[in-house]
């Protein structure tokens, strides 16, 4: 028995969607840096935003 389930074609082309081109803002992409998707990334900003140079690349140099 095959599990897939067969749609109608005019069924299928209403449920069909496209991915987004981006998953973050233009120029707000994490570099280097685990993310995960459904944080925000302005968070993120803020986060750096608060430390200085050497706490940035020591968080980017370690395996967080």
């Amino acid at each position: 028995m095959n599990p897939s389930v067969q749609f109608p074609e005019d069924q299928v082309e209403e449920t069909r969607m496209n991915l987004p081109g981006m998953m973050f803002a233009d120029g707000e992409e994490p570099v280097g840096v685990r993310v995960l998707t459904y944080q925000s990334s302005r968070a993120i900003n803020s986060i750096l935003s608060a430390l200085d140079e050497e706490e940035i690349q020591f968080i980017r140099q370690s395996s967080f």
